[in-house]
């Protein structure tokens, strides 16, 4: 009988144990249930509208023919048409990179009607050049008249311009602080939905910087740095956790 009671004595004691870690569990979830309900995430953005403040025209003049020699030749005589053309159109010197001239033969195999193979040798001789300028206007005016160059009989292989814009770190700081508080605005609107306000901000998130051009709507998750075109948007994107009231 005496064992009985100490059996029951014992398994009262194990469910008060289990009853009062079962609460403390229960408490506890839902502290976090609570806490995870008291804080509300959105992003916010801003934009700014800039136009780009350099630009750089590439381009490269290239010759091709059946002997080393003659290529070379050609080449050396194509070099002071493009000096030329580049002084009178007002382009300083400064803005100007050539490369180094570079020549040399490919090799490439066919087979004639009788099936056999034959090699044939090509040489080229090649020189690029790089202008960079913050005198935009005057590039692409410069850019567009490069079928003079042609007309002298310069084998000119030209690029479109590329345009950046190079003051993004002073435009930095306020946009993160316009897209901050435009996710504020965001996380009070949403809050006074359900009756709530938004107290202090418990953590934020700053996205990659979008440089896309003018009015264009593209997004990558790691960024974009458009160089096609000299009107461009600049936007910053924050995603911000705020806790509410």
């Amino acid at each position: 009988m005496e064992r009985r009671f100490h059996q029951v004595i014992w398994a009262a004691a194990i469910m008060a144990v289990a009853l009062v870690v079962m609460a403390v569990i229960v408490v506890n979830g839902f502290t976090k249930v609570r806490a995870a309900q008291d804080t509300i995430s959105v992003t916010g953005s801003a934009k700014e509208p800039v136009e780009s403040d350099i630009s750089v025209w590439n381009f490269s003049v290239n010759i091709r023919g059946n002997s080393l020699q003659a290529v070379y030749a050609d080449l050396k005589t194509a070099i002071p048409k493009i000096d030329a053309f580049l002084a009178t159109q007002g382009i300083p010197a400064e803005e100007i990179v050539a490369s180094a001239i570079n020549a040399g033969s490919n090799i490439y195999f066919d087979e004639d009607q009788q099936g056999r193979r034959i090699q044939h040798v090509t040489f080229f001789a090649n020189r690029s050049y790089k202008v960079t300028s913050t005198d935009i206007d005057r590039l692409e005016r410069v850019s567009r008249s490069a079928g003079d160059l042609i007309a002298q009989g310069v084998a000119l292989d030209s690029v479109s311009l590329e345009y950046m814009y190079t003051k993004l770190a002073d435009l930095r700081t306020n946009l993160l602080e316009r897209a901050t508080e435009d996710a504020k605005k965001r996380a009070e609107a949403i809050a006074s939905s359900s009756g709530a306000k938004i107290g202090a901000i418990k953590s934020a998130r700053m996205g990659v910087f979008q440089i896309t051009p003018r009015y264009s709507t593209m997004v990558d998750d790691y960024g974009i740095n458009d160089t096609s075109s000299r009107l461009k948007d600049v936007t910053a994107v924050v995603g911000a956790e705020f806790r509410l009231k």
